[in-house]
Formats: structure tokens, C-alpha cells, sequence
């Protein structure tokens, strides 16, 4: 006769017949301590159980919180201001950006003649008359697990996002000119799963390719050029080159040295502050 120690407990355990020296009868069992023989068999199953579970545990794969290393744009509703116009914004098209582009000093490219890696979009650039920015610059995944775990080998979008970047790239060459500093560019293309590895905003015009993400090297320097910014781009003075296009649907994100900008974007004219923004007289009456 066996003695099954999981018979009464266990109902859909997989059961595990104990035999003591073949066949033993249940007189000579009964004169052994079943409890004590039965509980140090089930201690064993569950040591064993619960160490395979830890084993177990340990093999899966930790969800991935990449660090952020490159600033990332928010637009919180309660900090943003949008400020409608009775003008509508110019209709996208190649013929506005090769107009705008044109105004802002630059040399109207057709992108689609150039192949999408670094060297061709260094070439465009080049081509556009945009000298302080390069294709690695702005295109590189700075962190790279991100882009990794999404399959990118680079963050360069389809050519026909150039031109908008393009005419924003100009303006910050005509800032950089004005400010005689350099600004360096930290975001512009973020696929939606490289945006959501490194906690961009869900609605975000970095998913589009539709803006850039710029630092100044300091808070005085940023501070001259939101000025700049406000005073030429945002409220642009009567008769200027500028002025025909108001309302340009700029969205700009205003930090202590870091700023966004996007063009005719889709959401309307806005702007909207980083925690490190300091509101100042350097604002120029604009933000």
C-alpha cells in the first residue's frame, strides 16, 4: 500500500506516491508520525517551488526606464497660452516653404533629391545655405537604448520633413547671428516609440518632425534671444518680410536656457513655460 501525504489537501496537485521499502501496510504506517513525514515532504515541494519561482522571476526582463539625456518638451495645458488670429496661417506646401526660406536668407532644395542618412541630409543643409547646424547634431539619438529597443539606426525622418526643419533651422541661424553665441540643437524627429521610451509628450510635434529643440550656452544669452524672437518673429513690425506671414503658428517652450519652436503648426499659436523659465523684463512683451 502507498501513502499519499496530498490526497485530502491537494485536490489537482500532481501527486506523489511515497513507498517505504516497496510495499508497507497501513499497521506499520500508522506506528510512524505521518504528520511529521508529510510536512518535511511538503516543506522540500515548496522550498523547491518557491526557489524555481525566484528563478523564474529573476530571467524576466526588467521594463526599460531609459535616462533622460536629452531635454524633453511638455505642453501642460494650464501653462499654455494660445492666442487665436483673424489671419489664417499660410496653407503647407513646398511653395511656402521655398517663399519663407527664401525670406529668411536661405536657398530653396528640393529634399526629395537627396537619399536619408547623414551625409545626405549634411549635403541639404549645406545646400539650404545652414552652416552651424549639422546632420549629426540634430539627427542622432542621444539616448541610444531608446533607439535600440525601437529598431532606429538614426533619428532622420522622411525628406519631406526637411523643409520644415529647414526654415526653422534658419531661424535659428538668423537668432545665433543676432546673439552672436552658439545654440545647439537637442531634439528635432522622435518616432512615437523613441518619444515614449524617453517621456516626450503623447501629442508632442516631435513625432511629425515638426519642430526643434535648441539649448543656449547661457540664461542671458537665451534671455537676448527670446527677445530677439518675440520682438522679429512673434510680433513682427509692420512692413517687414516677416509681417506678411503673421500668424506663422509658431509654438515656442520657453526654459532657463532651452527652447522649442515649431512652424504652421496644426494645434494653432501658442506657448507655454519650462520650471526652469524665469518670467522677466527679457521677455519682450511677448511671453
Amino acid at each position: 500500500m502507498s501513502y499519499n501525504c496530498f490526497a485530502k489537501h491537494h485536490d489537482g496537485f500532481a501527486k506523489k506516491d511515497f513507498k517505504m521499502n516497496g510495499v508497507i501496510s497501513l499497521t506499520r504506517l500508522q506506528k510512524l508520525d505521518y504528520n511529521y513525514f508529510c510536512m518535511n515532504m511538503k516543506k522540500k515541494i515548496f522550498s523547491i517551488t518557491l526557489f524555481i519561482s525566484l528563478m523564474l522571476v529573476a530571467c524576466i526582463p526588467e521594463k526599460k526606464i531609459f535616462n533622460k539625456t536629452e531635454p524633453i518638451d511638455y505642453e501642460p495645458e494650464s501653462d499654455m497660452v494660445v492666442e487665436p488670429y483673424g489671419k489664417t496661417t499660410p496653407k503647407e506646401s513646398l511653395d511656402t516653404y521655398r517663399r519663407f526660406i527664401e525670406i529668411l536668407g536661405g536657398k530653396y532644395t528640393d529634399s526629395s533629391q537627396y537619399l536619408t542618412n547623414f551625409s545626405e541630409l549634411d549635403r541639404f543643409l549645406a545646400d539650404s545655405q545652414i552652416i552651424n547646424f549639422t546632420a549629426r547634431e540634430i539627427a542622432i539619438a542621444r539616448t541610444p537604448e531608446a533607439a535600440q529597443e525601437c529598431g532606429l539606426e538614426n533619428l532622420i525622418p522622411p525628406q519631406g520633413n526637411w523643409m520644415k526643419a529647414a526654415s526653422i533651422l534658419l531661424i535659428f541661424e538668423d537668432v545665433r547671428r543676432f546673439i552672436n553665441a552658439p545654440i545647439w540643437v537637442t531634439s528635432w524627429f522622435r518616432p512615437a516609440c523613441y518619444n515614449r521610451l524617453v517621456g516626450g509628450a503623447t501629442n508632442s510635434d516631435h513625432i511629425s518632425a515638426d519642430a526643434i529643440d535648441v539649448v543656449f550656452k547661457s540664461e542671458s544669452d537665451f534671455k537676448i534671444a527670446q527677445k530677439y524672437l518675440c520682438e522679429v518673429y512673434w510680433h513682427p513690425p509692420d512692413g517687414s518680410l516677416i509681417y506678411a506671414w503673421d500668424p506663422l503658428n509658431m509654438a515656442i517652450g520657453l526654459g532657463g536656457t532651452a527652447m522649442h519652436i515649431s512652424l504652421f503648426s496644426k494645434k494653432g499659436r501658442r506657448y507655454w513655460y519650462y520650471p526652469t523659465y524665469n518670467d522677466d523684463d527679457w521677455a519682450g512683451g511677448c511671453w
